[in-house]
């Protein structure tokens, strides 16, 4: 298992992704990143939280390196009915990078909303 460095992009300190989603039953979030190895012997274990319009949707603790999966079911009512999503994770650690002094987070693969 490795990972194509075509296929991720590093999130900073609070990464956001903006959707267009109707508000209705039945919908997902997921997103797939990967915790890089370097930033896992910094920080150790990683706790994200994930959150729809300001409002939690979950947290979850990753306590490995490499890909991962976030995925739950969004209750109806963190959607708007102008379909407005913004999406934002926050990590409980991050990798602060040598040459910069940047704080990173995790690689994001791929992410967005299951109907």
């Amino acid at each position: 298992k490795g990972f194509d460095p075509a296929r991720w992009r590093w999130t900073f300190e609070k990464p956001a992704f903006l959707f267009y989603v109707p508000a209705r039953a039945g919908v997902k979030f997921k997103m797939d990143f990967v915790i890089h190895g370097a930033t896992f012997k910094q920080t150790g274990p990683l706790q994200m939280t994930v959150r729809i319009n300001g409002k939690e949707l979950g947290r979850r603790v990753y306590d490995s390196p490499e890909d991962h999966t976030f995925e739950q079911a969004v209750p109806p009512e963190m959607l708007r009915a102008d379909g407005v999503a913004l999406v934002e994770t926050a990590l409980d650690k991050y990798y602060i990078a040598p040459a910069d002094g940047q704080k990173l987070g995790y690689l994001f693969v791929r992410g967005g909303f299951i109907y």
